[in-house]
């Protein structure tokens, strides 16, 4: 029996055009407020709680480690909230779920980091 769990996210149109797609990696352009970050983050967690790998590692890279923090932590952290027996790690900045999978946030400035 599956469990459901509702994140409290609710795509807009052009949004939901990112989720359909079948592809291990996308790019998108689209102008500032458009929700990319979120959208992404969204995603990050769906593949982290649906992947059927054993522990598996999912990754949000932004230029610097403290722009992901301050991009995309508190949306990690919001929308994983609505999953029960979450741990989330303040100091490393990840997220892990019951699934043992893990959403982690990188800088790309320190590449031996992702190791």
């Amino acid at each position: 029996m599956e469990t459901v769990i509702i994140i409290p996210y609710k795509p807009h149109k052009f949004q939901k055009e990112i989720h359909f797609q079948n592809k291990r990696f996308t790019l998108v352009v689209a102008h500032r407020r458009f929700g990319k970050t979120v959208a992404a983050v969204n995603r990050l967690i769906k593949s982290a709680l649906t992947c059927i790998l054993p522990r598996p590692r999912t990754a949000y890279i932004a230029p610097y480690r403290h722009q992901a923090k301050a991009v995309a932590w508190d949306y990690l952290k919001h929308y994983s909230r609505a999953i029960p027996s979450i741990k989330i790690n303040e100091s490393e900045l990840f997220v892990e779920y019951p699934n043992d999978s893990r959403v982690t946030l990188y800088g790309a400035d320190n590449p031996d980091a992702m190791r």
